[in-house]
């Protein structure tokens, strides 16, 4: 009998132990919203220590995850910039979405080292003409022009391609930074793309589906704003937008 208790206590004290983990782990996750910080930098911090690394704690610009719960903060961007055109961007179905030939510049000035990634990329609509999609970065928008670089790919009837271009007061610089480079043959708009790009000095690194496809360099500008455009005929989607530093 006594057996028979002891055991019974002890299987009460595991439950209590496991709703009480349930409990502390909930205050973390909520905490951690409530300040800002997530569990990506969390684990980049543990790692670190771990490594022994100093200094490698990644600055978080921004780290924006939609959902249908999602109160996007507009008042941090600029939109209807791209061709001088006032087409807009909204939240849709956990989503940011854009008009045809939109644009949305993030208000912050990033400079130094750092990564913009683009996750969940759609085109929502189709067309015979080109298509695509441009992430822009070490960009102003002045007097009704725009001037940076972007990263853009579109798709077209021989193809879909990438490449990086300057632009300069609205006007894109010719030549391009790059040559238009074909996409791998597995790329494909019927499933939601991820975009990236590494700022890294006067290098720039561009990344589909994590995917390390083209680089350029350039020196014109060395700081900015980022931001994203749909292509002239094109709708998008968007699932999340991460801006944070790298090491240089």
């Amino acid at each position: 009998m006594k057996n028979k208790r002891s055991a019974k206590e002890h299987g009460q004290g595991l439950v209590e132990y496991a709703l009480i983990l349930v409990l502390v782990s909930s205050i973390v996750v909520v905490s951690l919203h409530l300040t800002g910080t997530s569990i990506r930098e969390i684990f980049t911090r543990a790692l670190c220590e771990i490594q022994g690394e100093e200094d490698c704690q990644a600055q978080v610009f921004l780290e924006e995850e939609f959902s249908e719960e999602t109160e996007f903060d507009f008042s941090s961007w600029e939109t209807g910039l791209w061709r001088k055109k006032n087409n807009e961007w909204w939240l849709e179905d956990g989503k940011l979405v854009s008009d045809k030939d939109a644009s949305i510049l993030f208000d912050q000035i990033i400079d130094g080292a750092y990564s913009v990634l683009i996750s969940g990329v759609d085109l929502l609509n189709e067309s015979n003409k080109k298509q695509g999609v441009s992430l822009h970065f070490n960009s102003s928008y002045e007097d009704k022009n725009f001037s940076g670089y972007a990263l853009q790919i579109v798709s077209e009837k021989k193809g879909d391609f990438i490449y990086f271009q300057e632009y300069s007061k609205g006007k894109p610089i010719k030549p391009d930074l790059t040559k238009k480079l074909r996409l791998p043959l597995d790329f494909n708009w019927d499933n939601p793309v991820d975009i990236q790009v590494d700022v890294q000095g006067d290098t720039f690194t561009g990344y589909v589906n994590g995917q390390m496809v083209i680089q350029a360099q350039d020196s014109t500008y060395s700081q900015g704003q980022v931001g994203i455009a749909s292509g002239k005929d094109s709708e998008i989607s968007v699932d999340a937008i991460q801006i944070q530093s790298i090491e240089d």
